[in-house]
């Protein structure tokens, strides 16, 4: 009998404390705290059943992103699952064979010679699938990302992944996605994402952080997204356009990051030329990295020269073997080339 009162004791208390609202406000913050300050891969395990749901990815994603608390490496079955299940597809047809051996034999990457900035800055270069970059490990920035975009890859059109990761390719290490949390800046695209929409793989490297700088929302948002789509316009207009973007960075340059040091740049620039005959053309772009900024893109033109002058790069250097056009499209400014009008379609 007194045990049976005991546990009829035990039951009604128990069932008390789950009716009790601080209780479950209790077990709630006991949750969030092991959450917050559990490492990455231990959340990663317990959620580890439950990767066929969308739920889980998404808290394991977040807990990556802006609590790892650990330097390990993200659980593939949960923050690369999208990929995974893109794997299972059916076979593929002979059809589907021919056209990814077309497509492999393409090659996106550059005439090293004539796109790749002359540096005076030691910086490793580090190639990706549609994209080059030079990776300067003092400041935890790209000196430069240069790359070349042509009128049939603007057809892409793949969903918006944010899945910011380092990058692997880089042999110091680059920052992590975390180090940009409650910073006041957007992780910022140097090439921007939407231009590689043509091809998944060259899409998610550019969210690597090798690509990626620390930019004010009201730049990032604004005036340079602009640029960014008047890009892609110049494209539709003049079919194939050279592209290098990058940071200025001051004599001090603020420091973001917990686990690595990021230079917060002054500035940002992006040079573009267009090579094609006859109308050989080229512009530059320097904004500042700041809130206050104006509404009109073209109010931000400079020289390339200016833009040389101000990072210690020599933007195409194989111009020098041609002086006079050097000098036309690096040291003249000629934006009204640029305000002109859609060809027609041939």
């Amino acid at each position: 009998m007194r045990r049976r009162k005991n546990t009829n004791l035990l039951n009604q208390l128990l069932w008390r404390l789950l009716r009790a609202p601080r209780f479950w406000g209790f077990f709630i913050i006991l949750l969030l705290m092991l959450y917050i300050f559990m490492p990455h891969e231990k959340v990663g395990r317990l959620l580890m059943p439950f990767t066929a749901n969308d739920w889980a990815k998404s808290l394991y994603a977040v807990k990556y992103e802006y609590f790892p608390n650990s330097d390990a490496p993200p659980l593939s079955g949960l923050l690369q699952a999208e990929s995974s299940v893109i794997q299972k597809e059916e076979k593929p047809t002979v059809v589907d064979r021919e056209l990814a051996a077309a497509n492999e034999e393409k090659s996106w990457v550059l005439d090293e010679s004539f796109a790749f900035p002359a540096s005076t800055v030691p910086c490793t270069v580090v190639r990706h699938k549609a994209f080059a970059l030079c990776y300067d490990e003092e400041h935890e920035l790209a000196r430069w990302v240069a790359y070349r975009l042509d009128y049939e890859e603007l057809e892409g059109n793949l969903e918006r992944l944010n899945n910011f990761a380092p990058d692997p390719a880089v042999p110091t290490g680059t920052a992590h996605p975390s180090d940009y949390s409650r910073t006041g800046y957007d992780r910022g695209h140097l090439a921007a994402a939407a231009d590689f929409e043509f091809d998944r793989q060259a899409y998610e490297e550019s969210f690597l952080m090798s690509n990626i700088a620390p930019q004010t929302p009201e730049l990032n948002r604004g005036v340079w997204r602009e640029l960014e789509e008047q890009c892609r316009r110049w494209v539709r207009r003049d079919k194939s356009l050279y592209i290098v973007t990058g940071p200025i960075l001051g004599k001090r340059p603020r420091k973001i990051g917990k686990r690595t040091k990021i230079s917060v740049p002054e500035a940002f620039y992006k040079v573009i030329l267009d090579m094609r005959e006859p109308e050989i053309k080229a512009i530059a772009f320097i904004m500042p990295n700041s809130k206050n900024l104006k509404d009109d893109f073209m109010d931000y033109v400079v020289s390339i020269d200016e833009v040389e002058a101000q990072t210690g790069l020599d933007f195409f250097p194989e111009l020098s073997k041609n002086p006079a056009l050097e000098q036309r499209l690096e040291g003249e400014l000629h934006p009204e080339l640029w305000r002109r009008k859609y060809r027609k379609k041939q």
